[in-house]
């Protein structure tokens, strides 16, 4: 079974993560950094809390293990080329995300 790792805190920046797939909840945070999970590539699924309101540019690029991720209507901003490189089937997005960045999709083929 994979671990979950929860962050809770002011704002997520280079997070540090175990070694092994994992799922990650994030809680308490305004936003998720740029370049926060940027080439995390244990990381499985992502689930955002209420709290968080936008997501940096590059979040999780090159995050190749990354298939699924719930964004809540708390955010309201996605920056550019937050998901691209990663390996997404499954993306919820809230209809309060007012802005998408450029080339937030760019997906690797499984």
């Amino acid at each position: 079974s994979l671990s979950t790792i929860s962050f809770i805190a002011q704002s997520i920046v280079n997070s540090l993560l175990p070694t092994e797939q994992c799922n990650v909840f994030i809680e308490g945070y305004n936003s998720i950094g740029s370049d926060a999970f940027r080439a995390k590539e244990n990381v499985v699924s992502v689930t955002i809390g209420y709290s968080v309101i936008t997501i940096g540019t590059w979040s999780f690029y090159r995050c190749l293990a990354l298939t699924s991720i719930d964004i809540p209507d708390s955010v309201t901003y996605i920056d550019v080329c937050a998901f691209r490189n990663t390996r997404l089937t499954s993306i919820n997005i809230a209809d309060s995300v007012t802005y998408i960045g450029p080339m937030h999709s760019q997906i690797v083929p499984l």
